[in-house]
């Protein structure tokens, strides 16, 4: 059977606090880190947009230089 609790057992006051922090501190870290992997992957995605446009327009721009010479 188990032992009846008294109010002595409980945590109270600071102790209380305490025991609330460290999960919240754990989770808004988690939180930071999750947009910070966020924000980087969007950092990757962007560059890798990036050097896609400039070699499509680097291939744009020759194919329209040659087909102008081939007009001349």
């Amino acid at each position: 059977m188990m032992a009846k609790r008294s109010l002595m057992d409980f945590p109270t006051g600071g102790r209380m606090r305490g025991l609330m922090r460290q999960p919240m501190l754990l989770m808004v870290l988690l939180i930071f880190l999750s947009f910070m992997v966020a924000l980087v992957t969007l950092c990757f995605i962007a560059s890798d947009l990036n050097q896609q446009e400039a070699r499509q327009n680097r291939l744009l721009l020759e194919k329209a230089l040659q087909t102008r010479q081939e007009v001349m």
